[in-house]
């Protein structure tokens, strides 16, 4: 203010100088002319008689260092608020980067830097990792930077969402065949397993040593089940063999014969089922047959003096199992006897029993037998070969006597149904 003075004095004083000076109406013009000067430079250095600056009419005034003021980089007095101390100015929401920030000097405004942080940092309350400046929480469904997979499942995916390698795990790719190759590789689209299972030669072990691979499957020969490779099963001796291959049903001696040497014995193997279709056709009358001059008539052995068997009976009396002792079954035959050479101590009795199924055996008294009221006699059957049925619903019993001195009846057969109750 002072020195404000000091110019208005130094003006006042000019003018008296030239007012001294110079006389006249000239020497007034001027001496005005600088007292007005000096009145204007007082009220300008004073600051009266000009408009007053105003915070927030948009124009920067001297002393202000910005207009208008909005609280973020201009204060209310108009002056700049460093835009840094602002909270959360350069805060990008990304807890995996580091917010700064810096004020740019030409405009006062924030300049913000958000690098990433440290791959591995953790973030969401220490259930995720940061990686590539993401946070990834391994369980959100999301596969994340840093993260082969999402959700972990234990399989494919490890609990810290890592792929497990899919053919690690045990068991992948078993197609639960012991005669295929179980192989398996990873599909690199998206870390499933591709599993190849080829078959394994036939004639490899399997089952234990029971069975063999056939065609890609275990056969085991006496399961029951026909299998690749196997005819029959289970194998019976008869129809199907130990390799469960079918046995030509023909190839079974004496498997149509009838015990009848005045019929023919003809065998065909039936395709539906590989069992044996029988025919017993007449031989032609006059045919030569067993025993002393025989000869066949009306499909019968005819031979004169021979005993002629007009009647039988048979009854099962018990079933063991095969080949033990016990099974037997009891017979009545009638007959005649021309020349009377049956006698109790010299004939001897010859059955023959077929099943359905096949099976056959036979039998010869070894002793003599009741001759009973009727020309007839009776007879028993016990320990013969195999009276037992399994699968068969039948057996023929076929009777012949021979007598005395030799010669041969006729045969007689009768058809045994299967017990109830028989295995």
């Amino acid at each position: 203010m002072e020195l404000q003075q000091l110019s208005v004095r130094s003006f006042l004083v000019v003018a008296h100088s030239v007012r001294g000076v110079q006389g006249g109406s000239e020497m007034i013009r001027k001496r005005n002319w600088f007292i007005a000067a000096a009145i204007g430079l007082m009220l300008a250095t004073t600051g009266c008689g000009s408009p007053t600056p105003s915070c927030g009419d948009g124009t920067v005034d001297p002393d202000e260092g910005c207009d208008p003021p909005d609280g973020v980089f201009c204060d209310d007095e108009c002056q700049a608020i460093d835009p840094c101390t602002v909270a959360g100015v350069c805060d990008d929401g990304n807890e995996c980067t580091a917010d700064s920030c810096t004020a740019d000097p030409s405009d006062n405004t924030a300049i913000c830097e958000n690098p990433e942080l440290t791959d591995g940092t953790a973030c969401n309350g220490g259930s995720g990792v940061c990686a590539a400046g993401q946070c990834g929480v391994c369980g959100d469904g999301t596969v994340d930077p840093g993260e082969d997979c999402d959700p972990p499942d234990g399989v494919f995916c490890d609990a810290q969402c890592q792929a497990i390698g899919p053919c690690a795990v045990a068991g992948v790719c078993d197609d639960g065949n012991e005669c295929t190759a179980d192989s398996c590789t990873a599909d690199p689209s998206d870390n499933t397993a591709i599993c190849e299972n080829p078959e394994l030669t036939d004639g490899t072990a399997c089952d234990g040593g029971n069975g063999e691979c056939t065609g890609g499957q275990c056969v085991v020969c006496g399961d029951g089940a026909i299998g690749p490779g196997e005819d029959c099963d289970p194998p019976d001796g008869v129809f199907c063999d130990a390799q469960c291959q079918a046995i030509e049903p023909c190839a079974a001696p004496g498997v149509c014969d009838d015990r009848n040497e005045c019929t023919a014995n003809n065998c065909t193997a039936d395709p539906s089922d590989n069992t044996a279709i029988c025919e017993n056709p007449e031989l032609t009358d006059g045919t030569a047959c067993n025993g002393p001059g025989g000869e066949c008539a009306a499909g019968q052995c005819v031979v004169p003096n021979a005993p002629v068997l007009t009647g039988i009976e048979t009854a099962l009396i018990t079933l063991n199992e095969c080949g033990l002792p016990g099974s037997t079954f009891e017979y009545k035959v009638d007959y005649t006897d021309p020349d009377g050479d049956v006698t109790s101590d010299g004939t001897r009795v010859f059955v023959y029993g077929l099943f359905s199924n096949g099976p056959a055996f036979s039998y010869e008294s070894p002793g003599p037998f009741n001759i009973v009221s009727g020309n007839g006699f009776t007879g028993s059957v016990s320990a013969f070969n195999c009276l037992q049925f399994g699968p068969a619903i039948w057996v023929d019993i076929t009777i012949t006597i021979h007598d005395a001195i030799g010669h041969v009846s006729n045969s007689l057969t009768v058809r045994l149904p299967k017990p109830a109750g028989a295995e």
